[in-house]
């Protein structure tokens, strides 16, 4: 009995010893998950009923989890390189969310920055993380009244698969921009104990996650690939209504179509070449179509919305993940859903080869 209750005790103690190890070295890593910048130093503000712009002529910073990352708006509030950088008249905007934006890092790491850098064109990015259609709509006539859109101009629009769940769970027009379909107060940050462990003891989720999904054989990434967010391809419309609500899959697909329409019809009535842009988030790499098939839902909405073309950049992914097992964490941030510097590059070439060839 003795034994037994020192042997307790012992495991007791080197449990608490490797948590208490966990606690320090993930605070030595990571910065307060709770707020890691200071709302006020972000480049984002408020408006009225759930709406939210980027600061105009805002230099600061921004982040993504722990990764800090210089961010620069212009007088409009569209991201730009660097603070001050040369307003000039633009020969293409793009239009999107937090992939065109960049959320994942640096000006020159995403698709949009290297396009700039490289195509000899003068760019305007107007992308905003968790925008959709309806939005994007917005930030276009934010744009042209600004008169920095040269005409003709092109119009890149990343039709992000997200999209449709935002389209039919949080945007829809109001009288002056956007508003929140459900305006629900700023969240009271979440005091659970699997919060507290998801966010502050790396070591701990790791392990966990390394367990839940895969054990041995596993990855401790693989929940990345289940998101409902992202799951229109491989799972039923049925299976996903209760995430979509309250219009539900079908009539956030058709809204969705039906916003593209106005952007099209817009666009080509100020001279606008319009393209629509499509990724892959994991899932649509990791499981094939049954359910919508995303490319031909591009392809209808752009022959719908008198687009030019549809530049597709997934046959390009499936080829690259074809030949590497790795895939997931060559091209996207781990434990994300967006690309890394080597996956915007992908990007980025296929906006290259499949734009300049038309």
């Amino acid at each position: 009995m003795k034994n037994a209750s020192l042997a307790i005790a012992a495991g007791v103690f080197g449990v608490l010893l490797i948590l208490s190890f966990d606690f320090l070295f993930s605070k030595y890593l990571i910065r307060d998950p709770e707020m890691p910048l200071p709302l006020a130093s972000k480049p984002y503000e408020d408006g009225d009923s759930g709406w939210y712009e980027l600061k105009k002529n805002f230099a600061g910073s921004d982040n993504w989890g722990s990764n800090v990352f210089a961010v620069a708006t212009d007088s409009n509030g569209f991201r730009v390189p660097a603070a001050s950088f040369p307003e000039t008249r633009a020969d293409v905007i793009f239009l999107g969310d937090s992939f065109t934006y960049g959320i994942n890092g640096a000006w020159e790491e995403t698709f949009v920055g290297m396009y700039s850098a490289r195509s000899g064109r003068s760019i305007m990015n107007a992308g905003v993380p968790s925008y959709s259609p309806t939005p994007y709509l917005y930030q276009y006539r934010k744009a042209l009244a600004s008169g920095r859109l040269k005409e003709p101009h092109a119009v890149i629009l990343a039709l992000d698969i997200g999209d449709v769940q935002d389209e039919a769970n949080r945007w829809k027009d109001g009288a002056l921009h956007p508003v929140a379909i459900n305006e629900l107060p700023r969240p009271v940050p979440e005091r659970s104990l699997r919060k507290y462990v998801a966010e502050r003891m790396l070591l701990t989720k790791t392990v966990y996650r390394y367990l839940r999904y895969g054990g041995v054989d596993g990855r401790p990434d693989e929940w990345i690939f289940d998101l409902d967010r992202s799951a229109l391809t491989w799972r039923k419309p049925e299976q996903l209504e209760a995430d979509y609500a309250p219009l539900g899959v079908q009539k956030g697909l058709e809204k969705t179509g039906a916003v593209l329409r106005q952007i099209g019809a817009l666009a080509n009535a100020r001279g606008g070449s319009y393209y629509l842009l499509i990724y892959p988030w994991p899932a649509q790499l990791k499981y094939r179509t049954t359910a919508l098939d995303w490319e031909q839902f591009a392809a209808d909405a752009c022959a719908q919305s008198g687009c030019k073309g549809v530049i597709n950049t997934l046959p390009r992914f499936r080829e690259l993940a074809a030949k590497n097992p790795d895939w997931y964490r060559e091209y996207y941030v781990a434990g994300d859903t967006h690309f890394n510097a080597l996956g915007n590059r992908v990007v980025f070439e296929e906006i290259m080869r499949q734009l300049h060839a038309r």
